[in-house]
């Protein structure tokens, strides 16, 4: 048995390409992708898994993450896919293999998903929650903030001040807010810098500065 296997995130319209296995006794979801020959690099071996198993094309861009897998001792290698063509559709030895007993689904789903449903290597979950819904949110952020005025813009700051907790969204929030601030022009050293926002105090905007509410005021 070969000891690394590949394997691909591909993206398209905010859904990730994913296999469901079924078993009589499993359900579960995994990347594409499948095992480096002997004399083969992680690349070609990704390209050739990834038409054989879903009949695209890709073009690689950089290794995401690696992990130790938690079915053997395989080293797992999860690369970010930069292009994709074709139309999908399970091919072989998938296909070969497939019964009521044994299926391979192959589908687009929501990132958002991935939260309820049992996925390998569950380590990686949790990276691709946090990475890409990160990503989309950051996008859904930055159209919104774009589309406000500046009195609306200082109070999507001013509905955090006094939140608690960090989640993913939330990082993605305060990004596009601080970015927005930036397409503008203000000054807003008052309450951070290009690193990131602190939003313990109100604000109001006087003049194109950002400015701490006075207390009382």
């Amino acid at each position: 048995m070969a000891n690394k296997r590949v394997s691909a995130i591909i993206i398209e319209s905010e859904k990730i390409l994913l296999m469901h296995r079924i078993k009589p006794d499993e359900d579960y979801f995994v990347l594409p992708g499948g095992s480096v020959e002997e004399n083969e690099n992680n690349i070609s071996a990704l390209i050739r898994e990834i038409e054989e198993e879903t009949s695209l094309e890709i073009e690689v861009g950089k290794l995401l993450w690696q992990v130790n897998s938690e079915f053997d001792e395989r080293t797992q290698y999860i690369y970010l896919v930069s292009k994709h063509s074709g139309d999908l559709k399970l091919g072989s030895p998938e296909k070969e293999r497939q019964s009521e007993d044994n299926r391979y689904i192959l589908g687009w789903h929501d990132i958002k998903d991935l939260k309820t449903v049992k996925f390998f290597p569950s380590e990686i979950k949790t990276k691709i929650i946090e990475r890409f819904l990160g990503d989309i949110a950051s996008r859904d952020y930055q159209a919104r903030f774009q589309a406000q005025t500046d009195d609306q813009l200082i109070e999507s700051f001013n509905r955090e001040v006094g939140s608690s907790g960090w989640t993913t969204s939330r990082s993605a929030y305060l990004t596009a807010l601080r970015e927005e601030f930036d397409a503008r022009g203000f000054d807003y050293s008052a309450v951070g810098n290009k690193k990131g926002l602190s939003y313990k105090e109100k604000i109001e905007l006087v003049g194109g500065e950002v400015r701490i509410v006075e207390k009382g005021g």
